[in-house]
């Protein structure tokens, strides 16, 4: 595996930080236009300036396929910001002023190519009628220019037989004379690959006969030229850098087209609030600072794809050597420096950032490979920084206590870790409860007897015990999709009663919670709860003026809306919202909610689900049941500690817009229990004044779709 600096991040890489955020410049306003490229051909239609009128966009749409515009729309974003210009050089400058002088036709095609999976193909098969009907010119300027090799380059013997369709490769055999009757195509490819090892002539092995008879039946084939791709993906990169801050996003989001999904923001299909652009720090020192960052990407890009096709070895092998290759960058003190100098939430943009997050991959390496002592070793090293990726350090921390406890079996090391990790300010929530839980668990099993004194050490914190109600879910199993669906009965006047099935345990408790006594009610999670805070928030969120927290345009949350650094830069504005909330009435928070509303009603934001109320009235209602002081001290929750409290919140509130009343409900199927996090939202949801608990189902029914049990 070769990892120059110079290297194009993997495809899959490429396609994981497409979601869109583009960077302008230091004081760029997210309305400003972008300047488009003029072009004259029709194709599939697309605009890059998202502020046109719907009338200007269908006649540029007209001229301009929305791939290549949008194209041009991330190259000229970025280049025209100095910070990120400076981070490509000459070489790269003049392959980006080649393609802006490559003819239409060219650029499309490049474009195309680029979105595919990097590797060799035949030009006979490139079809795509609308850019042009013969591609073999078109092909042909491109290589011209540098942008493509062709078979020429192609040196692989396996590499280029595995182009070829099976037909061509029966007939490659023959002509060796080597026997394929009955074959399948990959025991073809291997039977000539035999064959090129074994037979021997004056001049070697058969293998560049082979290799030049397969070229010939092959015909002419290009492919991307790393480097010059590497620069493009530099600029996809850059325009879309907000996306490598969680590695869960990042890797949540492979399949989604930066292109087609600019597209939709072109067409007004999505649409982004309005801020001011403010970036003073700069994030990268160099250019050579910059590929670093994009090699460490690449590396965890490749063990995340290794570990999802189970190829632990692989794995392994590749995180030893992105392990070797962030050795002298973690040596070296002006970097430190230059991290340390950095605020949280922009830190996650570093090198060093990268490389600790491999680490944690390290660790769950290991554990899969049950080389539990090396993965506790790793946990060590994690844990003695405390510079890159503190909010993850519940889970570390968590991760030590069981390897010690359960694989280790060192029971009293695990509650030294945990006595240190309960210290610690970043364990928090259910990281926190989980290491608390194993601490009794330790001090009460029969076989730790003299370690039971030590539960005196511990301040365990308090928490309530669940209230919960146990109902029964009549189900019917349908063999043929493997899926067992509850039976919701709806009463129909002088038609007898309907019977709806669904698959979802949720829907069967929504509907049992309307039987009795709440006439709405909503499966949101943590939606619901975000969306009302969103709502009365919305200011706040979208506040200008802090540096460096709206970098790129297409934008849904600041950068620092996941880290502490989200609460301190806004804490007087927060706390004075949330006050305002706790005291107003019911009328002042309806009009509140119904100013951002109308005015902001669609637009993107993290917190804010458009689509899950069905309008304007609809939330009212549950604000009304709800009240100021418990939005307040829902909002103070999820404004002050947006990373750790996000998950965990009960799957649905139910509430009756008669008499005002409303219930907060996590719904439990057979055989499921409450996570750590659950507990502790409705052990808080209940300290503050709302009424929340667990509801669990038991399943009773026939097995067969076709026997309903009463």
């Amino acid at each position: 595996m070769d990892f120059e600096a110079s290297d194009s991040i993997s495809t899959s890489l490429s396609e994981r930080v497409g979601t869109p955020s583009i960077d302008s410049s230091s004081t760029y306003t997210n309305t400003d236009s972008i300047p488009n490229t003029p072009s004259t051909s029709q194709e599939d239609s697309s605009l890059p300036s998202s502020q046109n009128t719907t009338e200007e966009k269908e006649e540029q749409g007209r001229h301009q396929p929305y791939y290549l515009a949008n194209f041009f729309l991330v190259m000229n974003t970025v280049l025209q910001n100095d910070e990120d210009r400076n981070l490509f050089n000459e070489e790269d400058m003049s392959f980006i002023d080649k393609f802006k002088n490559l003819s239409e036709e060219a650029q499309k095609l490049y474009v195309r190519l680029y979105q595919r999976k990097s590797t060799w193909l035949r030009v006979s098969k490139l079809d795509y009628p609308k850019i042009a009907e013969d591609m073999t010119p078109v092909a042909a300027e491109l290589v011209g220019d540098g942008f493509l090799h062709t078979e020429r380059e192609l040196s692989d013997l396996e590499e280029t037989l595995n182009l070829i369709q099976a037909p061509d490769l029966k007939t490659l055999a023959k002509s060796l004379k080597v026997t394929c009757s009955g074959m399948q195509r990959g025991q073809i490819i291997a039977a000539l690959l035999k064959h090129g090892k074994q037979q021997r002539s004056l001049f070697g092995g058969l293998n560049s006969l082979i290799l030049k008879r397969a070229k010939k039946s092959l015909g002419s084939c290009v492919k991307l030229v790393r480097d010059v791709k590497a620069v493009f993906t530099r600029l996809l990169l850059l325009f879309s850098l907000t996306n490598v801050a969680e590695e869960e996003d990042v890797y949540a989001s492979g399949g989604q087209s930066l292109l087609s999904m600019l597209f939709l923001a072109n067409y007004g299909r999505v649409v982004y609030e309005d801020y001011k652009i403010y970036r003073p720090t700069v994030l990268f020192r160099s250019r050579d600072d910059f590929l670093q960052f994009q090699v460490a990407l690449q590396y965890e890009s490749d063990i995340h794809s290794l570990l999802g096709n189970n190829d632990l070895e692989g794995a392994l092998q590749v995180y030893q050597d992105a392990c070797q290759q962030h050795e002298p960058i973690k040596q070296d003190p002006e970097v430190q420096i230059f991290h340390t100098s950095l605020p949280m939430f922009l830190r996650c943009y570093t090198t060093s950032w990268i490389y600790t997050r491999i680490l944690g991959l390290g660790v769950e390496i290991l554990q899969k490979m049950r080389r539990y002592a090396e993965a506790v070793e790793k946990l060590r090293e994690l844990l003695s920084q405390k510079t890159y990726c503190l909010l993850a350090r519940g889970r570390w921390w968590e991760r030590l206590a069981l390897n010690l406890d359960q694989h280790l079996k060192k029971p009293a090391k695990s509650l030294d870790a945990i006595k240190e990790a309960l210290s610690d300010c970043h364990v928090r929530t259910g990281h926190r409860l989980a290491l608390e839980q194993r601490v009794y668990k330790i001090c009460e099993s029969p076989s730790n007897v003299k370690l039971k004194k030590r539960l005196e050490e511990f301040e365990i914190s308090k928490v309530s015990e669940t209230p919960k109600v146990v109902i029964s879910g009549h189900i019917k199993q349908n063999d043929v999709v493997k899926e067992r669906f509850y039976v919701i009965k709806k009463s129909n006047e002088g038609e007898g009663d309907e019977e709806i099935l669904t698959p979802r345990v949720e829907d069967y408790v929504l509907h049992h919670y309307k039987q009795n006594g709440y006439n709405e009610g909503l499966h949101g999670e943590g939606s619901t709860f975000t969306t009302l805070i969103g709502l009365l928030a919305w200011d706040i969120v979208f506040a200008e003026d802090i540096p460096d927290v709206f970098r790129y345009s297409f934008q849904t949350a600041p950068l620092d809306m996941r880290t502490d650094d989200f609460y301190i830069n806004r804490q007087d504005m927060i706390d004075s919202r949330l006050d305002l909330i706790m005291q107003s009435s019911v009328e002042d928070l309806h009009c509140m909610v119904e100013e951002c509303w109308d005015t902001h009603q669609g637009k993107q934001c993290t917190l804010v689900n458009w689509e899950l109320f069905s309008d304007l009235g609809h939330v009212k209602g549950l604000v009304s049941c709800m009240g100021g002081k418990i939005i307040s001290g829902i909002g103070r929750r999820i404004l002050t500690d947006h990373r750790h409290c996000r998950g965990g919140v009960p799957d649905l509130v139910v509430w009756n817009t008669d008499n005002n009343t409303f219930k907060i409900v996590e719904v439990k199927g057979p055989n499921d229990r409450l996570a750590h996090k659950q507990i502790l939202w409705i052990d808080y949801l209940n300290t503050i004044g709302a009424t929340a608990e667990v509801c669990h189902v038991t399943a009773v029914g026939g097995k067969k779709l076709q026997a309903y049990a009463e």
